[in-house]
């Protein structure tokens, strides 16, 4: 399949992740392809992970990374007419925090690059980067590693999935 860029409008976050409400953390789909996701994140707009001084500490980036892969994984499914099965976090590897909180920048992008693995074999692994740019342009890392997720089987004949 060709790694080309998924045109028109794209479909609203919380359609593609199980979460809603306040642990919905992505603002908008960026850009996909096959190969890889990118979301942004809108300062300010989620305030469940602030501190009283409205900072995100740094190791919510692994949340967001997360949801990047979840999200790209429901548009995958969705353009291949495959069920979106319930994924979940294995582990991670060579996961690095350049901060230690999110700053409040810009714009701050989240991006998700399939490495290897297919959902029908039941993982995946993903190298993810979260970028943060001030309004002067300047860009800077904020975290950045590879992220191992599992997917739920399909139960057959069912709509549903089972976790075992």
């Amino acid at each position: 399949m060709a790694d080309s860029e998924q045109l028109g409008p794209h479909p609203e976050v919380s359609t593609l992740i199980p979460h809603s409400g306040e642990m919905c953390l992505l603002s908008r789909v960026l850009n996909h392809t096959t190969q890889s996701t990118t979301c942004v994140v809108e300062p300010g707009e989620h305030v469940l992970f602030q501190d009283d001084g409205g900072r995100v500490p740094a190791f919510v980036a692994l949340e967001y990374m997360a949801q990047c892969i979840a999200v790209h994984a429901g548009m995958e499914a969705a353009s291949t007419g495959r069920p979106h099965r319930v994924g979940y976090l294995l582990g991670s590897r060579r996961l690095r925090l350049y901060a230690q909180v999110v700053p409040n920048a810009a714009s701050i992008q989240v991006s998700a690059r399939h490495l290897r693995g297919r959902p029908e074999l039941g993982a995946m692994s993903f190298v993810c980067e979260l970028v943060s740019e001030s309004d002067g342009g300047t860009t800077s890392v904020i975290a950045n590693g590879t992220l191992n997720v599992g997917f739920a089987q399909e139960v057959a004949g069912a709509g549903s999935v089972a976790t075992s």
